[in-house]
């Protein structure tokens, strides 16, 4: 302009030479270089990492002794003290023992199944807590165990050593009976023994 202002028409390199009016021997020239205007990116979103999932559970019918003779004479349907009241049926009886069988066949109580169902809708695997001692085949025999032993003298029993690396999963849904108003006291020695610190926990329950 004139009053030597110097606008830049496009990014590129430029030699600019000013002239005096009054004595056009005097002259100065300057290098110029004119950068382009970087352009907008827009930064990539990162991607979140999907969180990954077990199910754990503690259920009656996994840790009683002779599991499966229970189970026989509760789908027999046949009243006997411990297994099956008088005037139940067979499938009453196998309800409120909380032994049964999964989809395999394999010996487990309802939150096994119900373990079993919500694995199957996530695509995940299921983790079962399983004591070091049995209880005993009755559940007459298991409640005095429970209320005179571990729930009165705060006793919690032990438990297998977990087989799975907890550290991989991001949510845990933990399935547990009510036993007594409570979680069984095995429940409390797994999570003792086990960090589940920082992961999600979803509770699930029969009762």
């Amino acid at each position: 302009s004139t009053k030597g202002v110097v606008t830049a028409k496009k990014a590129g390199k430029a030699t600019i030479t000013v002239t005096s009016k009054k004595n056009k021997k005097a002259k100065a020239k300057v290098k110029i270089t004119v950068k382009a205007k970087p352009k907008k990116t827009t930064p990539k979103p990162t991607p979140t990492k999907p969180k990954k999932a077990i199910v754990i559970y503690f259920t009656r019918g996994e840790n009683i002794e002779n599991a499966e003779e229970v189970y026989n004479k509760l789908a027999s349907g046949n009243p006997e003290s411990g297994y099956v009241n008088e005037g139940q049926t067979p499938i009453d009886a196998m309800t409120s023992a909380s032994v049964l069988k999964d989809s395999a066949g394999k010996i487990t109580g309802n939150n096994g199944l119900l373990a079993e169902w919500i694995a199957g809708a996530l695509n995940t695997k299921t983790y079962s807590i399983r004591t070091k001692t049995l209880y005993p085949k009755t559940k007459k025999e298991t409640q005095t165990i429970v209320q005179d032993q571990e729930m009165a003298m705060g006793i919690d029993p032990d438990v297998e050593e977990c087989t799975e690396d907890l550290s991989q999963y991001d949510v845990v849904y933990l399935g547990f009976p009510n036993w007594h108003g409570q979680p069984p006291r095995a429940l409390y020695t797994f999570m003792k023994e086990n960090n589940l610190d920082g992961k999600t926990i979803v509770p699930f329950s029969s009762c």
